[in-house]
């Protein structure tokens, strides 16, 4: 139309390779280590697996061993944080500070939190060694049921050593007071985590809660998101008007 930007006309026949067409049937040719194949109806499927970025020669991967004694208990069987993990160490361990970490899958997240987990009962080492149990909560919440059990049997061997209890509490887990007051870490829904935190003046789950954990931030752009913004909003109100410090990760 008028006023629009001239067109560009392109010589196909020019940007043709002068070969022409070539079909590449060799099945002989050299995949890399773990690499497969796979004959599919009409079409074979090849995975290669992504090469592993060389780590650079400033970056230092932290030892277990270069955490306290008392917390290496939770890391049995492992010799070194990844990479993830030894970027984030300082601020998840060492540090009380609100955390917001994006990582793909499969990347470690899930050590991160168990760090921020142990900075907390850091805080609260007896002169004996022991935790003491009845000084803090821990709330992780997953955005689906499988999760939340997955997390609460992964949890629940790690800390088991310090004596914390980890239990679910999901539309089909429900948690008596009494069991409430015995459970440090409550593993639950944003769904169910939303109900029990609208009751203003009921404090039973919330009073000692010292960190909040959130899994799968990002589906505060999915249909779940209001429900999570609710939950951190409440949060901090509460932060606000009791002066209770929650760290957030």
């Amino acid at each position: 139309g008028a006023g629009g930007r001239p067109g560009t006309h392109l010589d196909l026949e020019a940007l043709a390779f002068a070969q022409g067409s070539h079909l590449m049937s060799n099945k002989r040719c050299e995949l890399p280590a773990k690499s497969w194949r796979a004959q599919k109806k009409g079409y074979e499927e090849v995975h290669v697996p992504a090469r592993k970025t060389a780590v650079p020669p400033d970056e230092v991967l932290v030892d277990v061993e270069e955490l306290p004694a008392w917390a290496q208990k939770a890391f049995d069987g492992m010799a070194t944080l990844n990479r993830v993990q030894s970027k984030m160490y300082k601020a998840a361990f060492e540090d009380q500070g609100n955390l917001l970490l994006c990582a793909p899958t499969g990347a470690g997240k899930t050590n991160v939190a168990m760090l921020c987990m142990l900075n907390l009962l850091g805080q609260h080492l007896k002169d004996d060694g022991s935790v003491d149990l009845d000084a803090f909560k821990i709330v992780y919440v997953a955005p689906m049921k499988a999760l939340v059990q997955e997390v609460v049997l992964n949890f629940g061997k790690r800390l088991a050593p310090y004596g914390v209890t980890v239990k679910e509490l999901s539309g089909d887990q429900s948690l008596t007071r009494q069991q409430i007051q015995e459970t440090q870490v409550i593993v639950t829904t944003p769904e169910k985590w939303d109900i029990i935190t609208r009751k203003a003046g009921d404090r039973t789950y919330t009073q000692l809660v010292r960190l909040m954990i959130i899994d799968e931030v990002h589906l505060l752009h999915d249909d779940r998101g209001p429900v999570l913004e609710a939950l951190v909003a409440r949060t901090v109100r509460r932060i606000e008007t009791t002066q209770e410090m929650v760290r957030l990760v």
